[in-house]
This record gives structure tokens, sequence and C-alpha cells, in this order.
């Protein structure tokens, strides 16, 4: 869980809060992260956050607080940012005077991926574990230091008791568990797709025009780069194995048609269709594992040209009369359902 669940520094206390609380409750193991003020992607790695202690206090660690007091994760990851100049690694007063010692935490401190930068500093400043590994700056570095006395024997015991007892919790010391591919397991695809349904909301429906009427509404112009792609999601640890992705131009496609007629899609921006999918415009939602159907190449946008203003082109056929009635190939549960309603 990371401070990105929410804005407001009380929300996403609260929600990281009750997410560690739920996973403790079925013997999970949760990691809060990234500690802290890690709130600007661009030169993250190395930025230095700027705070004062009232408003660090007040807005960046209030939220780490709650959930560390409230909830005891299993481990909390320190940013890549600096603080106050300081490597959040490094950061003495932030990882063992504000976290271990004033709130208590008693779990394992970790890195991001590669977010250490020193040794001693790191190791004497409340960092346990060095992530990835092999480690670029533990291990046999500082094996060194301790025996240089540059680092005491004390906090490596402490640290290596530590990784011990969090792979002794999660169960790691003994069999391994048998983990089958839980990405093509139906009954976890739809608990995940119920799940995301009901975390939808809509924030604005000027003129009521959702959900659609197609009564009145014959054409619609689908605008946007990820139109006939389905991305769904970012990349590094926030990216999974879906079960079954459909692009919001597919499930359009297949939109229930009326009597009177039929829905009409169009897609691109500019004199030529703004964006060619290998094999996925007419494609249609295929039944075959999305790892499958997601390995053509990535689409490449078209350049619009020219002092005359762009113009739609539509590049996709109507659904067929019927429906999905008349598509027997497209699986029901791969056309998107999450409805309006008047709450």
């Amino acid at each position: 869980m990371s401070e990105y669940v929410a804005e407001v520094a009380w929300r996403a206390g609260e929600l990281a809060t009750a997410m560690a609380s739920g996973s403790r409750r079925e013997d999970w193991g949760t990691s809060t992260k990234h500690c802290t003020a890690d709130n600007q992607e661009r030169d993250r790695m190395r930025v230095s956050a700027e705070i004062d202690e009232r408003t660090l206090r007040g807005i960046y660690l209030s939220a780490f607080e709650r959930v560390v007091t409230q909830a005891q994760p299993w481990t909390v990851m320190c940013s890549y940012n600096r603080l106050s100049g300081t490597y959040a690694a490094d950061n003495r007063w932030l990882l063992t005077e504000v976290l271990k010692e004033e709130w208590g935490f008693d779990g394992l401190v970790m890195s991001d991926w590669f977010a250490v930068h020193s040794t001693v500093e790191a190791a004497s400043s409340g960092l346990d574990l060095e992530m990835p590994g092999p480690s670029l700056w533990f291990g046999e570095k500082l094996l060194e230091a301790v025996r240089k006395g540059e680092v005491s024997e004390a906090k490596l015991d402490d640290s290596v008791r530590l990784v011990l007892g969090l792979l002794e919790r999660a169960g790691a010391l003994d069999a391994p568990p048998e983990v089958g591919d839980l990405s093509q397991d139906p009954a976890h695809a739809q608990l995940a797709r119920e799940a995301a349904e009901a975390s939808l909301v809509l924030l604005k429906n000027d003129r009521d025009v959702l959900p659609l009427d197609l009564t009145k509404v014959k054409k619609l112009a689908v605008i946007g780069p990820n139109a006939a792609a389905a991305s769904i999601q970012g990349g590094g640890s926030a990216q999974v194995v879906p079960y079954r992705a459909v692009a919001p131009l597919d499930g359009l496609r297949v939109y229930p048609p009326t009597e009177s007629g039929r829905l009409t899609t169009w897609i691109g921006v500019g004199g030529t269709p703004a964006w060619r999918p290998h094999g996925a415009v007419d494609a249609g939602l295929s039944d075959r594992p999305s790892r499958h159907r997601l390995a053509p190449r990535r689409p490449q946008p078209a350049a619009h040209h020219g002092p005359e203003p762009a113009r739609l082109r539509g590049v996709v056929h109507p659904a067929p009369q019927g429906g999905q009635a008349a598509r027997p190939d497209l699986p029901r549960r791969a056309v998107p359902d999450a409805r309006l309603d008047d709450r």
C-alpha cells in the first residue's frame, strides 16, 4: 500500500489501515510505502523534499503513522528521494527515531528497488534489507563494515532477526506452497471484476448522457490513443497479468443494439485513423488468454498535418444486429457491464 491511495492524508491513512488490517486477518503480509514525501515522479530517485517538521508530520507522515500504529504492517519501504538533503534510506531520524522508536514499529524496514546509496549510513540509520538482491551496498560490504567496527554487530543481528522472522512468518522457511496461475483462474477473475465494478465512481454526468440512450445516439466518436488498446496498468510493481483485457472500443462494439437501430462506433483524430493497432481493430474480443492477445506490437499514433481542422474518420464497422447473440465467439464475461444507479 502506498501514499497514492488518496491525496488527503487522513483518507490515505484510513484506506491503508483498512487494507493492512484486512490482510492481517487473512494472515497476509503488507508493505507500506514509500516512506516518505515521495510525491513527484520527475527526478524522484534523487530529488530532495525540503519540508519543515510540522508540515511533514501534519501531511506527509500522518498517513504512515496511522497505518503503522493501528494495523502493524509486516514491512515498511522507504522512498527513493532525499528528505531535507538526506536519502530516506540513510535517514536515522525517519527510520529509527520516528518509525521504530516513536511509533513502535517492530517489523522490517526495506528499501525501494535500488534506493540504497551507502553501507554504513543506511545500516546505522535503521534500514534492515536492501532490495533487490544480490545486494550492491549490503551483503559483503556490510559484513566488512561490521568487521571494521563501522556498523555494530548488534545492529546486524537485529536486521538478520527481522529478515528471518519475516521469512518464517510468510512460511518461506517451510516447504514452498503450491501456487498456480491465478491470473487464469475464472473464480479469481470474477472476484476481481466484482471488486472493480463496486469501486467505480461516476464524478460527473452532464445532461444525463450516461447510460447511453441508443434510441437517440446513433454514432459515437471515441477520441484518444488508447481507445483500441487495453491500457489498464502501469509498469514495475503495478504490472500484473489480467485474466482478460478489454479495450474501450471493443466493449462499445458489442454494446447491445436497440430495435430501432444500432450504434456505429468511430475512432480517430486527423485525416487518418489516430491509432492502427496491429491485428486489434477488427479482431474483436478473443477468448484466448490476455497474454497471447496482447502480444502484437504497440500501436503507433498517426500525425495530422496542414491547416485544415482534424476530421473524424470511421475505422470500425458497426456491431452486427443482435449484439452478443450474433457473436458467439465473444464470451459474455468479457463484455463490460458496470451500470449506473440512482445513488
